[in-house]
């Protein structure tokens, strides 16, 4: 016969584990995010100014245009 504790015992694995595996798949998805930040850094950096400011006027223009809908 099932005790209490028993029980208790499984559902703490069952959410440990849930847990683990959480945890990893939020790291995977932060180490990708990181990495991609990286770049685009890297990628900003070897800009000159002209082109940065082509970037950010392009940007500005398409959320103006999101707002105005």
């Amino acid at each position: 016969m099932w005790s209490i504790q028993r029980t208790e015992e499984i559902l703490k694995q069952r959410f440990e584990t849930a847990t683990e595996g959480e945890l990893e798949r939020v790291s995977a998805i932060k180490s990708e995010l990181d990495e991609k930040k990286s770049r685009n850094l890297d990628d900003m950096s070897e800009m000159k100014l002209p082109e940065k400011q082509k970037i950010v006027r392009e940007s500005h223009s398409a959320n103006m245009e999101q707002m105005k809908m």
